[in-house]
């Protein structure tokens, strides 16, 4: 089966805060508030109907911990809050880390995983395998394969109403420094469905790559001057009812967004949330007539 986005990693250094303000954002109720004895980690949910968002944040005790809140600690203190990983979900994890493998990325043994609800008491368990950022360009990416059912993680209750809140991912943005080998590693290495192209004036372009039920998009010039090595997660648009109502819902709320406006995809309307209040996350609400 191909990998689909199970879930994106947003780095948060105060998970009440980040916490308030995505249940504002997502015009829904956590699913999950949790920890990662393991991992030395701190972690909410909000499931939509095709993966989940995860806010995380390190344990206080953890600053000489586990390698997973080292390594979180290290991005919050370099770059500071914002996407931090794309988990992508699979069927058969060894297969999928034999042909990364294959392919030449770096990929760690699967290991597994467990999370605790703080409110329920409830037990998430899975079983994840990392990716050296070196295999793909700077970009925190692994791979996860869930052992309890879905209905382990419940989704997250609207507190809206319908059309006003999101209702899944429509895309991840991936901004790249060098548009051909970022797109061979995602079209090839990880073999996601390169579904569109689209050229922009300036010479950027635009890719467009099916991962399950949403899209990752990568965004660069497609013959840069200076090649880089390194790219970075740049955003991410959500899907949503109505964009009128859920503009109205967030300045209801005290929230900055812009207008609606149309989008560039035939058949949209969007509307972007201003900066300082996502964490540090270029964030877009979409609208579409027609299922992409």
């Amino acid at each position: 089966m191909p990998l689909v986005l199970d879930h994106l990693v947003i780095a948060v250094r105060d998970l009440d805060a980040a916490t308030d303000n995505y249940r504002l954002l997502l015009g829904r109720k956590p699913s999950w508030k949790g920890r990662h004895p393991q991992y030395g980690t701190a972690n909410v949910l909000f499931r939509f109907d095709d993966g989940y968002l995860e806010l995380l944040a390190p344990e206080p005790e953890s600053a000489t911990g586990p390698d997973w809140a080292r390594s979180l600690r290290s991005r919050l203190d370099a770059a500071g809050e914002g996407v931090y990983a794309l988990a992508l979900g699979t069927d058969d994890i060894d297969a999928d880390v034999a042909r990364l493998r294959g392919h030449g990325l770096r990929v760690a043994d699967p290991a597994p995983g467990t999370g605790v609800d703080e409110v329920s008491g409830a037990r998430r368990e899975w079983r994840n395998a990392r990716i050296d950022t070196a295999s793909t360009r700077g970009c925190y990416t692994f791979i996860i394969q869930h052992a309890s059912p879905p209905s382990a993680l419940p989704e997250a209750e609207p507190t809206g109403e319908a059309g006003a809140i999101v209702t899944g991912f429509d895309h991840t943005v991936i901004g790249s420094s060098n548009l051909p080998e970022t797109l061979r590693l995602w079209d090839e290495a990880f073999d996601l469905d390169l579904r569109a192209s689209v050229e922009r004036p300036g010479g950027r372009t635009l890719h467009f790559l099916r991962m399950g039920g949403s899209i990752l998009e990568l965004a660069g010039e497609s013959a840069p001057d200076s090649p880089g090595d390194r790219d970075a997660y740049w955003g991410v648009a959500y899907r949503v009812g109505s964009v009128a109502k859920t503009v109205a819902r967030l300045r209801a709320e005290g929230v900055s967004v812009s207008d609606p406006r149309t989008g560039n995809a035939p058949g949209t309307e969007v509307a972007d949330l201003k900066r300082g209040f996502s964490h540090d996350v270029r964030t877009l609400f979409i609208q579409k007539e027609t299922p992409a």
